[in-house]
């Protein structure tokens, strides 16, 4: 798969499918996986274009993403797609819905085939629709594939749905619309040694990551390609009044120094909330208990 920034021609007849994809979400993975069969089905190239910034980032409304830009073209390598084209929104932003339809998906991707979800909007001030694309494929000569919405636990899968649930952290509803745990990623800093003081050395990791769910989590660390079992804290540490948000993981039977290191956290359950404790000692008899419920949930699935 070739990643690309600029929309250039790519010479062949394709089909295209276009959006956020904020997560690569199931309803977002049944686009791909009917957009490469039908480009196999025709012998034509598979494209998917997407932006950054998101739309409404770039219209300064406010949202919090649930996938680094590194994390999506991360996810998007492996994929069945032949082109993924990942450009600046602002270069689009202001086209209207039959120019982007003429210059860019005809003109340059040399699309056929068009797949996109029911909902799907496009174009300057989001005027562009199904019936806008329908009307415009006689005029150019090609097919728009809808794909119905994916359905989880009698939800409808979506980028908004699945940042509420992180935002709630319930975790476990966040991984079952995404089809994977929801994981974020990171660099350990140096932190003040309050964990190694209560018996429960922790990695202080630094985020680019926008949504971080709030308690103490049964998480994954991956780290050095190796995974190990940890304890996620995301809050304010209010035993020891504090006021920033952080992010501290301890790991089990791990017990390293890795300053500066790259390190990935995937959340598996929610174990509690973060609350304030009358001192560090009920605190660390907590996180026992914390680490004990972990494994019992060893067997939950990942």
């Amino acid at each position: 798969m070739l990643l690309l920034s600029a929309l250039d021609d790519i010479g062949e007849n394709s089909a295209v499918t276009i959006g956020n994809f904020d997560g690569f979400h199931l309803g977002h993975q049944k686009i791909i996986e009917v957009l490469c069969a039908r480009a196999k089905q025709q012998q034509f190239r598979s494209v998917l274009l997407t932006f950054s910034p998101h739309p409404q980032a770039f219209f300064g409304q406010g949202i919090r993403r649930i996938q680094t830009d590194r994390q999506r073209k991360e996810w998007l390598a492996g994929q069945c797609l032949d082109f993924s084209f990942f450009v600046d929104f602002g270069q689009l932003a202001v086209m209207e819905p039959a120019d982007f339809i003429g210059r860019v998906l005809v003109g340059r991707l040399r699309m056929k085939i068009l797949v996109v979800s029911r909902d799907f909007r496009f174009g300057r001030m989001r005027q562009g629709d199904l019936g806008c694309l329908k009307r415009e494929s006689a005029r150019f000569g090609f097919e728009v594939v809808e794909v119905e919405p994916q359905m989880v636990d009698g939800e409808r899968v979506s980028s908004t749905r699945i940042r509420e649930k992180l935002a709630a952290g319930d975790v476990v509803a966040a991984r079952r619309m995404l089809g994977r745990a929801y994981c974020i990623d990171g660099v350990v800093r140096r932190g003040i040694g309050r964990g190694r003081s209560l018996g429960f050395p922790t990695l202080n990791f630094e985020t680019d990551n926008q949504l971080l769910p709030p308690g103490v989590f049964h998480t994954r660390a991956e780290i050095g390609g190796r995974f190990f079992e940890s304890l996620t804290n995301i809050g304010s540490c209010p035993t020891f009044a504090g006021k920033d948000q952080t992010v501290e993981t301890h790991v089990i039977g791990f017990d390293r120094m890795i300053y500066g290191n790259d390190v990935r956290i995937c959340f598996r359950s929610k174990i509690r909330d973060e609350r304030k404790f009358d001192s560090g000692v009920d605190l660390s008899r907590q996180i026992a208990l914390d680490i004990e419920s972990i494994v019992f949930d060893k067997e939950a699935l990942f």
